[in-house]
């Protein structure tokens, strides 16, 4: 009897001894190898045909926010402020762009934290893609602060013709259709900032359209662009 019992534990204790477990290598990479499929990026329509493929943070020492890589319908892709988003004016499409900053000292270590910065504003007309710095007077990428209203461009229009630094500031109506600008002088400035918010984006609040730059300079229009003051 004993020495069944004995020849039943040394059976036992071979099968325990000869089961493979897994190494701590394996159970890292199995995990890692899930962690990845439940983290996976899922793609997802923004406006009209637009995909957003991948997003995630960026910075460039100032300003930061949201990107998103975004796949349009003829199947380009850019890469864009997500905070500001894709808009519409008219059949046309408006978005801010940003651009890779090499050699960025802070730029995150994460593949989803990027350094970027601010590029041009454009505007997406079926093929076209036009670059609003280039058909709409003194728009400055950086702090003009553009915004659709009605299907029209609002922004501050930076004349920087002045060589002593000095900046003429206009409130402007700019019509993508028809190409037409409106300005109405409003003050003159020197801008010593790397703000690009200084100029806060023009808004319509109850038929009124508002540029306000916080300094006791607010100034209002109605929706066809007459001055209110």
């Amino acid at each position: 009897m004993k020495n069944t019992s004995l020849i039943l534990i040394c059976a036992f204790t071979v099968a325990c001894s000869t089961h493979k477990q897994p190494n701590k290598v394996e159970t890292v990479k199995s995990t890692t190898e899930r962690a990845e499929v439940v983290n996976k990026f899922k793609p997802y329509k923004l406006i009209g045909d637009y995909t957003v493929i991948d997003t995630g943070e960026y910075s460039n020492g100032p300003m930061g926010g949201l990107y998103a890589i975004v796949r349009s319908p003829s199947n380009y892709i850019d890469t864009i402020d997500l905070g500001y988003g894709i808009r519409r004016i008219g059949d046309a499409f408006f978005y801010e762009s940003l651009y890779g900053v090499k050699n960025y000292d802070d730029s995150p270590g994460s593949k989803h934290d990027l350094g970027l910065d601010f590029g041009e504003y454009y505007i997406i007309d079926g093929n076209k893609k036009i670059t609003l710095s280039k058909i709409a007077p003194n728009f400055d990428k950086y702090f003009s602060s553009p915004n659709i209203i009605d299907n029209s461009l609002y922004y501050w229009q930076l004349d920087k013709s002045d060589t002593t630094g000095k900046i003429k500031v206009s409130a402007t109506r700019f019509d993508y259709k028809s190409g037409k600008t409106q300005a109405v002088y409003l003050f003159e400035d020197y801008v010593e900032t790397d703000d690009s918010g200084y100029f806060p984006a023009p808004y319509l609040q109850h038929d009124t359209i508002y540029f306000d730059n916080g300094k006791s300079q607010l100034k209002k229009f109605s929706k066809d662009f007459k001055s209110y003051n």
